[in-house]
């Protein structure tokens, strides 16, 4: 997949590249709840958590259908929250997906504030 610099090189406007290319980056997790999670900035996001460093958040202006990928190299896990007012799995928003260390998981939203996840193995 090519990441969204790539496409607005070619000449695609910024937004239309965000759409289709996946632009990878780092995020350092913060805090243990939803009101204190670092905000994850791309759909493409590797994780880094210690000890009572472990959330992240996804962006309320998340698209219907997108998928997110996380991953999670840390020695310690990582909490992935989706947007106030949305569920995970059927949980409240406030109940996060725990990403434990070396695993990677893949969250979409399927309808407004509905998300499901699919995590490795």
């Amino acid at each position: 997949m090519p990441q969204a610099t790539d496409l607005v090189g070619l000449g695609f406007p910024p937004q239309v590249a965000d759409e289709l290319g996946h632009q990878a980056s780092a995020v350092t997790c913060a805090g243990t709840t939803q009101a204190t999670a670092a905000p994850a900035l791309t759909k493409n996001v590797t994780l880094t958590a210690a000890s009572s460093l472990t959330g992240v958040i996804i962006r309320s202006t998340a698209a219907i259908g997108t998928p997110h990928y996380f991953s999670n190299p840390s020695a310690t896990g990582a909490l992935v929250y989706t947007p106030v007012g949305s569920t995970l799995n059927g949980a409240a928003s406030t109940v996060p997906l725990t990403l434990a260390q070396n695993k990677a998981a893949i969250l979409i939203q399927t309808a407004r504030g509905v998300w499901v996840s699919i995590p490795s193995p």
